[in-house]
């Protein structure tokens, strides 16, 4: 939507425009992700004088000047919106702040629980020290091979250890997070 204002001086002229783009973002699948229904406007003015040729104030002249007025407008405003609406509803839906919104306690607490099932490994030191942790971020096991086992060097063993727990801790979590991208795939916004 578009306001423009012309004002005729002398030997130039005074162009205003204002420009709103109205946004509005729907689910398209409500049934399993809830009702999503986000909306907004951007507004954006733009001022400019321009020197009056020969011709005069045309209608041609006018209609040249507030064109390009309202494409630099549009194009910012383009840019704009995909930052900040499209951009952060991107951020929102990929890490899954927006689905855990729309979930019941019962299924927060299935998907905690289906989590904590989940397990993975981290060795360290050639499988001389393995590690096992949970989905919901929980170390479950620790393994240590006996040969790594040495009163001379308990310094390398809590290093292996440490390495291990950490490693398994964090594919503990990169599972988790891939579980939750399962979860809010299928929003289907546009340009998702």
């Amino acid at each position: 939507m578009h306001s423009v204002t012309v004002a005729l001086e002398a030997k130039k002229a005074k162009y205003r425009v204002v420009s709103t783009i109205l946004l509005s973002m729907n689910s398209t699948n409500p049934e399993t992700y809830g009702d999503l229904e986000m909306a907004s406007t951007l507004t954006r003015s733009s001022e400019e004088s321009v020197l009056i040729d020969a011709k005069g104030a045309t209608d041609t002249f006018n209609l040249s000047n507030i064109g390009k007025l309202l494409e630099a407008n549009e194009t910012a405003m383009r840019m704009e919106m995909d930052g900040i609406y499209i951009g952060k509803t991107k951020q929102i839906i990929n890490t899954g702040r927006l689905k855990e919104e729309y979930m019941t306690n019962d299924e927060k607490r299935n998907f905690q629980d289906e989590l904590a099932q989940k397990t993975v490994e981290f060795s360290s030191g050639g499988g001389m020290v393995t590690a096992v942790a949970r989905g919901d971020g929980t170390l479950a096991d620790v393994r240590i091979d006996a040969k790594v086992v040495d009163p001379e060097d308990v310094d390398m063993l809590q290093d292996l250890v440490l390495s291990a727990v950490n490693g398994a801790l964090t594919e503990a979590k990169e599972t988790a997070s891939k579980e939750m991208a399962k979860v809010t795939s299928g929003l289907g916004l546009p340009g998702m």
